[in-house]
């Protein structure tokens, strides 16, 4: 292995270990006087209450509390006594530094219960900053997500690389059909299905080897298979039906058989559905006024909601850049994309919704992580 190679996997383990907590660093916060027109009962309430927000905040683990002159941020309040003996509190947040508002709270309240009422202004002055430090841990864990992926991806790779170098040199053919088999399998589940499938065709072209054993399948036999698996994911239909029908002809006793029949099926509904529905997007095109047709931002979500993928993409390949409303266009590409097999234009997509409509990126993004990654 590389010195390059050992170095991005320190990088990536040293990570693991480092991982922050969901806490943040306690802040540095001073509790002010509380404001109050003095005499009366104003002057006890005031230092009262003062005492039972400091009491509250030494409950809890994000703030350490500490003198005016060092504290980063400060708790500031005013407090009113209401007719009777009831009071208003208000209460403000602020970054020191800047004097910038970071949260605001206001409680009412009978004189006699300042503990609950200290409890529900720091838990009201808080929740800005504990909402903005879960907002920041899930991109900073977003992050740390997407270097683990990294380090992974080039162990993989190598590890591949190791493994082809291996097969090359193999001479016992029962021993390069094995080192072969676990290749497929690891490329299966790292999501490589390009790499499968042009695995698999090279199989295919060279000497079969005899199984090991009775009953169990060539490795022929597991690479014909595997490619008609590669079909699907890439959504060939076409593909399907050859390879599955190429795999029926020469293994129609085969344990795989029912599987492949049924991808081979399926493709077959698939098409004849997309004929059908291609009738129907016809007639539902044919309502449409002269100037609704000319419209491909219209006409796009049309095909594309009965499954015309190819007639969805020609009209997005022929519009210009933003020429649908914000995040529509993006949209459209990410279900083309996805739906036929070009997922990298639906990567680019998915990326652009991102900055344009980010909730409807996220409830996207989930679907990513089935997707090949080559």
């Amino acid at each position: 292995m590389s010195i390059r190679f050992h170095a991005a996997i320190g990088v990536g383990l040293a990570s693991l270990l480092l991982v922050p907590g969901a806490i943040a660093a306690p802040l540095s916060l001073a509790v002010l006087p509380i404001e109050h027109t003095p005499g009366g009962d104003s002057d006890y309430l005031a230092a009262a209450l003062r005492e039972a927000l400091v009491a509250e905040l030494k409950t809890t683990d994000t703030v350490r509390l500490v003198d005016r002159g060092v504290a980063t941020h400060a708790v500031m309040s005013s407090l009113q006594v209401a007719r009777g003996t009831g009071l208003v509190v208000f209460a403000r947040l602020v970054l020191v530094s800047t004097g910038e508002v970071l949260g605001v709270a206001r409680q009412t309240a009978p004189a006699t219960t300042l503990a609950p009422v200290a409890h529900a202004l720091i838990v009201d002055l808080l929740e800005p900053l504990r909402r903005s430090a879960a907002l920041t841990e899930s991109k900073a864990l977003e992050k740390r997500l997407a270097e683990y992926d990294g380090t992974g991806d080039l162990f993989q790779r190598k590890a591949n690389e190791d493994a082809r170098k291996a097969i090359a040199a193999e001479r016992d053919p029962a021993r390069r059909a094995a080192r072969y088999q676990t290749l497929m399998m690891a490329l299966m589940t790292q999501r490589r299905w390009h790499e499968l499938a042009a695995t698999a065709r090279a199989i295919l072209e060279g000497p079969d080897t005899p199984p090991g054993y009775p009953g169990q399948p060539s490795i022929k036999e597991l690479a014909a298979m595997e490619l008609v698996y590669a079909d699907e994911v890439y959504r060939d239909l076409e593909g399907v039906l050859r390879d599955g029908e190429r795999f029926l002809a020469a293994w129609p006793t085969s344990i795989y058989t029912f599987a492949v029949r049924m991808k081979v099926q399926a493709a077959l509904d698939s098409i004849a559905q997309t004929r059908e529905n291609a009738a129907t997007a016809a007639r539902e095109l044919g309502k449409l006024t002269p100037e609704q047709r000319a419209d491909p931002c219209r006409t796009v979500v049309l095909y594309a909601s009965y499954g015309q993928w190819a007639d969805a993409r020609k009209l997005l390949d022929n519009m210009k850049p933003a020429q649908c409303p914000p995040a529509a266009q993006e949209l459209q590409w990410f279900l083309v994309g996805m739906n036929t097999g070009d997922f990298a234009r639906a990567r680019e997509a998915l990326a652009r919704l991102r900055t344009t409509a980010p909730e409807l990126a996220r409830s996207s993004a989930v679907m990513e992580l089935s997707w090949p990654v080559d």
